[in-house]
């Protein structure tokens, strides 16, 4: 899931989880859910790729 989340990311240009939430679902509210509801654990997507790749 998450090289393709990280290719989709990349060629729009989203840094967090919120922002390719937002994009999707042209949904303010839901991206602002998913940018607080995580407890401050939003990785940036690139970030997500490199820890994906190491395992």
């Amino acid at each position: 899931m998450f090289p393709k989340l990280w290719s989709i990311a990349k060629r729009h240009g989203y840094v967090t989880a919120a922002d390719f939430v937002h994009a999707r679902y042209n949904s303010r509210m839901l991206a602002l859910a998913i940018a607080t509801g995580n407890r401050g654990d939003d990785a940036p997507i690139s970030r997500c790729r490199s820890s994906a790749s190491k395992s």
